[in-house]
């Protein structure tokens, strides 16, 4: 496995101290995975740099949709796939673009917001791989921003799901009213409260948002959407 060069550890560890009450909460939530499962890692020195570090034992598979910013992702800490994650295997539509350049499940045309209204669009057709696909075993963790495709992706995790191996998940929601709150969005998009819903049939917790752990369910405010929820196996 990879190991971090000091300059990459520093430039991970800065970026961990910006959200190191997120990491905090999933150390002291679950002991070291064998898998790390990254989807849509986007740019270097993001998660998966800080799970090498925190979990220096674990190996870690990434995913990532975008071709350019798949390319971007040099010295990769583990083993990187271009691809999207979805609930099957084989090919699927979508769009990259908007401000970030990231990919997006879906045919319609994406409008986004005023940042991104301007931003140039290429439609494309991506392979996808599933959850269930990339597993072989062990307990995991995963880590996703994937754009509202997360119930797509559990639907091809069900057999990870059923197994009681998958120890915790940090996914990056829609909230309730993200209709009212980005009416132009026209892509693929599921609610925190769907995801909470799917996983608690697995007896897998939430644990509230990183900015409100203690908001587990219900509508929530425009503050609190696009953020990470922590979700944990039950006892």
């Amino acid at each position: 496995m990879l190991e971090l060069s000091r300059p990459q550890r520093k430039v991970a560890l800065r970026k961990m101290s910006k959200s190191k009450g997120q990491w905090n909460r999933i150390v002291e939530a679950i002991p070291e995975p064998d898998v790390f499962l990254d989807f849509g890692p986007g740019k270097i020195n993001s998660e998966a740099w800080i799970a090498k570090d925190v979990w220096p034992n674990c190996s870690i598979i990434g995913v990532e949709a975008c071709k350019n910013r798949h390319a971007k992702l040099k010295n990769y800490p583990g083993r990187l796939i271009h691809a999207a994650v979805d609930e099957g295997i084989g090919q699927a539509d979508g769009y990259v673009g908007g401000r970030f350049g990231m990919f997006m499940f879906g045919e319609e045309k994406y409008q986004g917001n005023a940042r991104t209204a301007k931003a140039n669009l290429e439609k494309v057709s991506v392979q996808t791989v599933t959850v269930d696909q990339l597993y072989e075993g062990g307990t995991v963790f995963i880590w996703a921003d994937i754009e509202g495709a997360e119930l797509r992706m559990l639907k091809g995790a069900t057999s990870l799901l059923s197994s009681g191996q998958l120890l915790a998940l940090n996914l990056e929601l829609w909230p309730q009213n993200a209709q009212k709150i980005w009416p132009n969005y026209t892509g693929e998009r599921c609610t925190a409260d769907q995801v909470i819903d799917f996983l608690s049939r697995y007896d897998i917790e939430c644990r509230g948002s990183r900015q409100r752990p203690d908001l587990i369910h219900g509508d929530f405010e425009s503050k609190d959407w696009f953020t990470d929820f922590l979700f944990v196996k039950g006892a």
